[in-house]
Parts: C-alpha cells; structure tokens; sequence
C-alpha cells in the first residue's frame, strides 16, 4: 500500500506543480490586464498586397474539413491573384486527392493558384510534409501561411493583418486557435483553448518575453524560413519556431484573429494530443539545452 501511494505522489506532483505555476501565470495575466497587450489588432489598408503562400498539408482528410478550408480562404479579404495555395498529399492518400481535385474549381475560380504537391518517400509527420513543398514556393512570394484541414479563419482579413505584420519586421506571427466539438470532450477543450489564449498565454509571454505559437494559422516571412532551414522537423514544430525566433533574436506577434479547428472526440485522441505535446516540448527543451 505504502508503495502505491509513493507511486501516486510522484504521478501527482508534477501535475499539481504546474497547475500552480499555470494559476500563478493566470493570475497575474488577469491582474495586469495583459490580454489586450499582448494581442494585437492591427489596421489594413485596401489596395496593399504582397504574394502570399499557404501551405494545406492533408492526410486522410474529410470531404467536409476540406471544402470548409477551401471555404475559408476563398473568404479572405485579400487579392486573390496573390495567394498560392499548395495542398501537400500522401501517395497513399488517394481518397483525399480526389477531393482536392473536385474542389479545385472553387478557388480557381476566384484567382487563387492551387499547386498540388505529393510525398512520395512516405509519411513522416506535418513539418517533414510542409518542407517537401518549399521547392514550388515562388521567389516572389514573401509569406508563408500555415492552414490544417478544417480550419476556418474567423477574420476575413487575415491574411491581410499578417501581411502588414511581417512587412513591419515581425518574422512569425501567431494566433487565437480554439478547438471546438460536440460532447464534453468537445466543451472542455474549448474551454482549455478559451483560458490558454485570452488568459495564460498573455501571461507566460510576458515573463519568456516571447510568444508561443499555434502551428495552425501560423505565418512565417519566406526569409526567415529558409534562413532555418524550413521548418524544424520536430513534434511540436510551432514551439521549436518560438524557440529559434527567441535564440536569432527576431520578432514575433500574436494577432488577435480566430482561428476553429475540430477538438478531439474522444478522451483517449484528447490524452495521446496532449501526451505528443508534452513530448514535443520536452524535445525542444533538450535541444535548448544540449545544442544551443
């Protein structure tokens, strides 16, 4: 018995741990009004435009999430003749390129070019994905937005904001992605989401002195990313960006637009989430400390 309860406290310590340090950070966040500082909203001018690229990777994708992405950046208020929108696919995924090939008409439509790229040397997650499509980005193209399958973008003029960012010296820009579903999982991850952004996300920025950002939504200058060699190839590809744009001492935002994307479903999908960002961030702090 004496053992059991040993086991359980090591469990728990950490657990309780960071959930006061989360409620300390939360706590001073709200007592300094942080929120509105940390995020920020800024004005665009119509008739400004620079060539935009977003990176769609899909793989083994619903009809729906894809048309609703689709949706969605065809919505933007933003020149379409200069958004390129490469879909990376899996050659195993044949399924998921018919749907980009039945729903290709929608953007094209408008003037947005759509480039399909497919890996062909298999699968080895989202960023080793996103790098197989930096060879089709154009020269000229000075962002590099990132969407997931099912993302719908809440401001229409988005793309627009981060463009003005990034032409103002910010090198990353990040931003509000709340995770919304139907059951209890779906609320409480909501929720979650809700609290991080709005209520300790303002907080820990302020004491790290950088943002983290969300890999969903996330705008990156063409510059930067090839001065990284792409994007990093890690769990939490998103965390290690944070983490080079703090040790190349550049700059990045958090831009106060909202970005849905689909919850888990279940409490198991919910866990193993969780469990690969804990695993992606312990990765990142390995790296912090035994290569840089």
């Amino acid at each position: 018995m004496g053992d059991i309860m040993e086991l359980l406290w090591l469990l728990l310590t950490p657990l309780f741990t960071l959930s006061f340090i989360y409620g300390g950070i939360s706590i001073f966040s709200i007592i300094s009004k942080l929120r509105n500082r940390v995020w920020i909203n800024p004005e665009v001018k119509v008739g400004t435009s620079q060539n935009v690229v977003i990176l769609l990777p899909l793989y083994k994708e619903r009809f729906e999430d894809v048309r609703n992405t689709f949706l969605s950046i065809i919505s933007q208020d933003y020149p379409k003749d200069k958004i390129t929108l490469v879909t990376i696919l899996e050659k195993d995924d044949s399924q998921t390129l018919k749907y980009v090939d039945s729903l290709k008409h929608m953007v094209v439509a408008v003037g947005i070019k759509l480039v399909k790229v497919i890996n062909e040397s298999g699968r080895r997650g989202k960023a080793y994905a996103l790098n197989k499509a930096l060879n089709v980005i154009p020269k000229n193209s000075s962002i590099v937005i990132v969407y997931d399958s099912g993302d719908i973008v809440k401001d229409r003029y988005y793309i627009a904001k981060v463009t003005k960012l990034i032409n103002e010296g910010y090198d990353v820009v990040g931003a509000k992605v709340y995770r919304v579903g139907g059951g209890v999982i779906g609320k409480l991850s909501y929720l979650d989401t809700l609290l991080w952004y709005n209520v300790a996300l303002p907080g820990l920025t302020k004491l790290i002195g950088y943002p983290l950002v969300s890999g969903e939504g996330l705008a990156v200058s063409t510059k930067f990313l090839r001065e990284i060699g792409g994007f990093p190839e890690k769990l939490t590809e998103d965390s290690y960006m944070t983490m080079l744009v703090a040790l190349k001492n550049r700059k990045a935002a958090l831009i106060d637009s909202i970005i849905y994307e689909g919850a888990p479903s279940t409490l198991r999908s919910l866990i193993k989430q969780r469990l690969r960002w804990y695993k992606g961030y312990l990765e990142c702090l390995w790296d912090l400390i035994s290569v840089y």
